[in-house]
Formats: C-alpha cells, structure tokens, sequence
C-alpha cells in the first residue's frame, strides 16, 4: 500500500487510513480550532454545542 495522506510516517494504523480512502470512514467534523484555544473549545463540547467532532489545530 502506498503510504497514504492519512497515514503519514506510519503513525496510524494502514487499515484504518483504507477506510478514510474509501469513505468507508467519514468522520464529521464541527470545527477546527486552533490550539490556543482548546479551552474554549472544550467547554463548547462539554455543555454539548458540538455535534461532530472539534479538531484543534497545532501547526
């Protein structure tokens, strides 16, 4: 299998990064946040105001 954008330097399992290729797997997300702030984030899932997943950006 070659490597996968899902599944860079091997950090994730090559099952797994087939079933996002195929769309098998399509994880809904909600929103992406950058990193500072998680916090923010977190208490807007915790009080239940997100209904897919928060994705924090690091980079």
């Amino acid at each position: 299998m070659a490597t996968s954008k899902w599944c860079r330097a091997g950090r994730c399992s090559p099952p797994l990064a087939g079933l996002v290729e195929s769309s098998a797997l399509d994880p809904h997300v909600t929103k992406a946040v950058p990193f500072a702030e998680a916090a923010t984030a977190l208490a807007a899932v915790e009080a239940g105001h997100a209904l897919g997943k928060t994705v924090l950006k690091v980079r």
